[in-house]
């Protein structure tokens, strides 16, 4: 046999090895980095019942014989509806179009559900009262940089700062916008770490952390500086702290553990540090990105 004889059998057997190792099971499943949305309109349950008018029913017969050829039970039913335990629809123009009237006839649709990025910016919120109040807020449009928003909401739960923030330039563009914002939380960021100093209210961000106190973080958006604050709001059985901020004209929620801050999930898949440093520029090298590497400061203010 030649050379040229032998090449298609050994590229054959090569993708074999590759289609077999590609199929192979995983220990554990793989992960998505970001939650799958579904867009679905749906019923909360199947409405069809036995007895219909418009439900076609095969029933097997009334003494449940069932024929038994080559191992295979056999059963006049039908797989469209079978009353009995264990049974399994299929999909049928009649079965779509109920989920359409049930879903409009109970109100149940995805595309009528509140969406927190659709309320106007000016749009009032409820009261907060306490730290976890916050949670209300996540997902609402923010146009304010971190620090501005983050002293807003400390004055709503009743604690005032004293302290001349400086206000986004006016911009041509939404991208030039979003860099006015990131320079002014850059300074205001500096103002109030500064303010903070000057009133003890600094602490390291290995202590402990409760909720209210002043998250301040360094090199979200910048290479060299604190630019980002946020406001813990709690803190779970594992010790690691929920935290609220404002970063891309958007109210969000992290997690931070400064004890383990290089450590981004658990054994068991939650969350100990979430993702915070963003952008679309090339980063520079050893640049890190976890909340428990980018955490610096936490003032004790309230």
């Amino acid at each position: 046999m030649t050379e040229s004889h032998r090449l298609p059998g050994a590229f054959c057997a090569l993708a074999v090895a590759i289609g077999a190792s590609a199929c192979a099971g995983r220990a554990q499943p793989y992960r998505f980095s970001s939650p799958l949305l579904g867009g679905a309109d749906v019923p909360p349950a199947w409405s069809g019942k036995p007895g219909d008018p418009d439900e076609q029913w095969r029933r097997p017969p009334a003494d449940d014989t069932i024929t038994v050829q080559n191992g295979i039970h056999l059963s006049p039913r039908t797989p469209t509806e079978d009353p009995r335990p264990g049974a399994v629809r299929v999909a049928s123009a009649q079965a779509a179009a109920e989920v359409t009237a049930t879903a409009e006839a109970n109100g149940v649709a995805w595309s009528k559900l509140p969406a927190s990025h659709a309320i106007a910016l000016d749009a009032p919120h409820a009261p907060l009262r306490e730290p976890h109040d916050l949670r209300a807020l996540v997902g609402r449009r923010d146009p304010h940089d971190s620090v501005t928003a983050v002293l807003g909401w400390e004055a709503e739960l009743g604690t005032r700062i004293s302290l001349e923030l400086a206000a986004p330039t006016a911009a041509k563009s939404q991208r030039d916008h979003a860099a006015a914002v990131i320079a002014a939380s850059l300074a205001n960021t500096s103002s109030l770490v500064a303010w903070a100093a000057s009133h003890d209210q600094l602490a390291a961000p290995t202590g402990t952390i409760d909720p209210g106190d002043v998250l301040v973080f360094e090199r979200t958006e910048s290479d060299d500086a604190s630019d980002l604050v946020g406001i813990a709001i709690g803190r779970d059985a594992r010790g690691v702290t929920e935290f609220i901020y404002c970063a891309g004209g958007t109210i969000r929620r992290g997690l931070v553990d400064p004890r383990h801050p290089a450590q981004h999930r658990e054994a068991s898949g939650a969350v100990v540090n979430t993702f915070l440093r963003t952008g679309n520029r090339w980063p520079p090298k050893g640049t890190h990105y976890l909340a428990g590497e980018l955490l610096v400061h936490v003032m004790h203010i309230r």
